[in-house]
């Protein structure tokens, strides 16, 4: 578990817009933190990404491409803080970045149109997703009674608001602006960069947060 816990931290550094509670809270609603894990339609690893979806994105991170990549945790879950990263700067909207996430662009236009059409899976999902960020986000403060290493969702004042994905080899990559969604300002969640003496504590707690993941998902 504490590789898991380095993972997501890392992951989240190099694409700052992506909320490492949030990375943490997919990855328990996929898969519990089992890199072994394919789903019936052929999703694998942690963050259950299908392999069409890891070619597009291993070519954005300049890597190249094998099934057996999506069950390494450190590549799965870099693939997964990138490709969020892209829904975030496309929707502005964490609800609507979850629901392409799961169920790709179409269910994402029903999601916001809410019509019937919609996937159950995916209905299901995006609120699945939240509680269990919610409930990270209560537990962490809860623990302390404050939260010393959250800054504000927008501009903390140690880390950019701004990650950078390159779209692909010969691209010359963007800048892109951190989403602030409604949901956000209510559980502000941005972590910071942390000075050297406060990092171990924060690892600890991330990673106490990721093995409560089978009562996460009890979701009430």
């Amino acid at each position: 578990m504490l590789r898991a816990g380095v993972i997501v931290l890392d992951a989240s550094d190099k694409f700052p817009s992506v909320d490492p509670l949030l990375l943490v809270s997919v990855g328990i609603v996929d898969s519990e933190f089992n890199p072994a894990l394919v789903s019936r339609t052929g999703a694998r690893g942690l963050y259950q990404i299908h392999s069409t979806t890891g070619r597009l994105l291993a070519r954005s991170l300049g890597w190249e491409y094998s099934d057996d990549m999506l069950h390494d945790p450190a590549k799965n879950t870099e693939m997964a803080a990138c490709y969020l990263d892209l829904l975030q700067t496309a929707y502005n909207d964490v609800a609507m970045v979850l629901a392409e996430y799961n169920g790709g662009p179409l269910n994402a236009g029903y999601f916001r149109a809410n019509v019937r059409a919609l996937a159950t899976e995916t209905k299901g999902y995006v609120p699945r997703v939240l509680s269990v960020y919610e409930r990270l986000a209560r537990e962490l403060g809860d623990q302390r009674g404050t939260v010393p290493f959250l800054d504000p969702l927008v501009g903390g004042r140690n880390r950019p608001a701004h990650a950078r994905c390159d779209p692909g080899p010969g691209g010359r990559g963007r800048r892109v602006t951190a989403p602030v969604s409604s949901f956000c300002r209510k559980t502000p969640a941005r972590m910071a960069k942390l000075p050297a003496e406060r990092w171990e504590i924060a690892l600890q707690q991330v990673l106490a947060l990721a093995a409560m993941a089978p009562k996460l998902l009890c979701i009430d």
